[in-house]
């Protein structure tokens, strides 16, 4: 990923992420001779992503806005259900929108040092969870880590991501681990272990593609709320002043 304001996840970057998987996916070849048994994908060399673009969808208006919901769920739904495994190599940050692209990856890395937390902070903003940004998470974090890290909307450092499952390592070169990650499936057979995948995801995929209308609905009152604006004012004032 190579996007503006640290691959903020504006409409355009979501639409470019959106091509680049589907290309992966292309690549992999037939599921019983694959070309590749395992995705990589990677952030800047310090940020992963940052989450929606604040500065662009503080603009938007509302039909827009929805759309715009329905785009990035699309994407964060496509990427959770790749047949093969995905491993997020994580330079920097993953915040808000940026963590559900880290979770909906099977595997994620972390850096040992530098700049690096990771959190789903959408309610510190007013906002509820899209149904699959929600079901993602549900899935992939531990369930004593809910409270905190959906209903609190916490931010974890590195340390206190590995010790409660937020990821699976830290690691001088990211890319170099999560692709040392991604060979461990090269003796495996990758339709069972597609088949596998999407089996344990099945439950989380299904409750994010009844719930969708309704979430996107609350979602987008919830942006447009005087009082969730005014958050959101606060935060792109706070970036600017950086």
């Amino acid at each position: 990923m190579d996007a503006p304001r640290g691959n903020a996840l504006s409409p355009q970057t979501v639409r470019a992420l959106s091509q680049a998987i589907y290309r992966a996916e292309t690549l992999l070849g037939d599921i019983d001779d694959p070309a590749a048994k395992a995705i990589v994908l990677v952030g800047k060399p310090s940020v992963f992503c940052g989450g929606l673009d604040l500065k662009e969808g503080h603009t938007m208006e509302r039909g827009v806005v929805a759309d715009w919901v329905d785009a990035f769920e699309a994407v964060f739904l496509q990427l959770f259900s790749v047949r093969v495994p995905v491993i997020a190599a994580m330079s920097g940050p993953a915040i808000a929108g940026g963590a559900v692209l880290a979770l909906a990856c099977d595997e994620r890395v972390a850096p040992v040092d530098g700049p690096f937390d990771i959190g789903l902070n959408e309610v510190s903003l007013g906002l509820s969870f899209p149904s699959g940004a929600l079901e993602i998470a549900r899935h992939s974090l531990p369930r004593q880590l809910h409270t905190d890290a959906l209903v609190k909307g916490r931010r974890f450092d590195r340390h206190e991501a590995l010790a409660r499952g937020f990821v699976d390592e830290l690691a001088s070169d990211v890319v170099a681990a999560a692709v040392v990650r991604a060979r461990a499936y090269l003796p495996l057979s990758s339709r069972a272990v597609g088949k596998t995948k999407l089996d344990l995801r099945y439950d989380a995929l299904t409750r994010a593609r009844a719930r969708a209308i309704e979430s996107r609905r609350i979602f987008v009152e919830g942006w447009f709320d005087p009082k969730n604006v005014m958050r959101r004012v606060g935060v792109l004032e706070a970036l600017a002043a950086r």
